[in-house]
């Protein structure tokens, strides 16, 4: 039709550039990256949760030695499929569903990879998410009155109040 050209060319070839411009300019951000730690330990700190478990999770999860110990546990607290949703959009652009051309696809995602900003994002998207929820585990026999303050006003924030904690703990 003589649509194609306008609504296939122009925008494959934007996206292209658009890929280019993240492996160019997001490259170097693995090293800024690092103060994701500090935002990371804020939250920590709001939600009233130790920071140090929190690090160290970061830091295990950084070796690619231990992954059938993560896959079971993240598989166990449900937060892989976060992880498996970025995997599936990687994947998607691998087989052509996501727009652009291929070339410019793989080495955007091949920049992101080898600056080990992929593995620093989910190092740290795990462990804070597995942290929470286990910090949240462990408050199950506690009524909310029984909270500390940063936890109650958390808590708060998102919704809950004793009664829906009560729901929440039974």
């Amino acid at each position: 039709t003589g649509n194609d050209f306008g609504e296939s060319i122009i925008p494959r070839t934007l996206q292209g550039v658009r890929n280019l411009n993240n492996a160019a300019f997001l490259g170097s951000t693995a090293i800024t990256s690092i103060s994701d730690v500090g935002f990371q330990k804020a939250t920590a700190t709001k939600l009233d949760m130790k920071f140090g478990p929190l690090f160290k999770r970061i830091i295990q999860n950084l070796n690619p030695t231990n992954v059938e110990i993560r896959g079971k546990e993240a598989a166990r607290m449900g937060i892989i499929l976060e992880s498996w949703i970025g995997l599936a959009q990687t994947q998607a652009r691998f087989a052509g569903e996501m727009s652009g051309p291929q070339i410019t696809q793989r080495v955007s995602d091949w920049v992101m990879r080898s600056s080990g900003l992929t593995a620093w994002t989910q190092a740290g998207r795990m462990s804070f998410g597995f942290e929470l929820m286990g910090n949240m585990a462990d408050l199950v026999e506690t009524p909310f009155a029984k909270l500390s303050a940063k936890k109650q006003k958390a808590l708060t924030r998102y919704g809950f109040n004793a009664d829906t904690w009560e729901l929440v703990r039974k």
